[in-house]
């Protein structure tokens, strides 16, 4: 039992000597990045989606970067993965980030875009929630679990499994190309192309209508009804509650009736008050998507 403990230490030493050996040879020859592109003037000004999800897949992320990142990326460009990393030999930060189209470089400079075809990745060393890895010719220092950079080898390396991984992903737009989007912290939301499309968003579906499918929509406090389409019932519009456990907005279409969570029941019969923050936050979310719903109504009746 002993040599077999001393055999484990002498193989464990030899791997690191290999691995630092290798990762000597790498940095000798790598590349850098460098005529990194300027942050582009904000294109997404109308649109809002809110940076929770990002920040729980990079908790390296703070959240005006995050922010950031969500204004510029064009909305029928939707992310997957987001590290932090360190160019190995320049020790500049990074965030690298997977997309459904491109790989990016996100410094405090600027960024860079590739197409994944010029990409393939090893791991040169392991370190402690990171890894060194040599992606193209550039090598990075990338912090992360070890299932979350397998993926994202896995992402890079193998076609097949990005294509698939892509397309799931794009799925959730339904086929449509998005010209606003407005989704909250918990992934509920709309999606508008300018076709009169829109998406209804939530973690379990994706449901695609035009807007003449629409019958109505309706702003859920619990099971009451408070504010809902334009031209519908307006005695529900002066209807008021001081709190509510839960919120949602309830969809009816010519073939169907589904409900969109906007704020979801919290533990021990939580309620939210009236007066607090995330209570009238999720209220101006929702209103704001029946807002753009009967803006949208009326654009397709005049184009008619």
């Amino acid at each position: 039992m002993f040599n077999n403990l001393i055999n484990n230490i002498q193989n464990k030493l030899k791997t690191i000597q290999e691995e630092t050996d290798l990762y000597n040879n790498v940095l000798s020859s790598c590349s850098i990045l460098s005529n990194l592109n300027q942050f582009p003037t904000i294109t997404n000004k109308d649109s809002l989606i809110n940076e929770t999800d990002l920040l729980n897949i990079c908790p390296d992320l703070h959240k005006e970067r995050a922010k950031l990142i969500l204004d510029f990326l064009p909305l029928d460009e939707l992310y997957i993965q987001v590290f932090y990393s360190k160019e190995c030999k320049t020790n500049k930060e990074y965030f690298i980030m997977t997309t459904t189209k491109y790989l990016w470089f996100i410094s405090n400079e600027g960024y860079l875009i590739y197409p994944y075809d010029n990409f393939r990745c090893t791991i040169i060393k392991n370190k402690f929630m990171s890894k060194i890895i040599k992606l193209a010719n550039f090598l990075f220092e990338i912090t992360g679990t070890e299932e979350t950079i397998t993926y994202f080898i896995n992402f890079i390396n193998d076609l097949n499994f990005r294509t698939t991984e892509i397309t799931n992903k794009s799925n959730t737009l339904c086929g449509i190309i998005p010209a606003y989007r407005l989704i909250n912290d918990i992934n509920s939301g709309i999606t508008l192309d300018n076709s009169y499309n829109i998406v209804f968003h939530s973690k379990e579906f994706n449901y695609k209508y035009n807007i003449n499918d629409i019958i109505n929509y309706e702003l859920l406090l619990d099971d009451s009804c408070i504010f809902e389409k334009k031209n519908m019932s307006k005695a529900r519009l002066t209807s008021t509650k001081n709190s509510c456990s839960r919120m949602s907005l309830r969809v009816t279409t010519k073939d169907n009736v589904f409900t969109i969570p906007i704020l979801k029941e919290g533990s021990f019969q939580q309620t939210y008050q009236a007066t607090s923050t995330t209570y009238i936050n999720s209220i101006n979310f929702a209103r704001t998507i029946i807002d753009k719903l009967n803006e949208l109504k009326d654009q397709c009746i005049y184009k008619q």
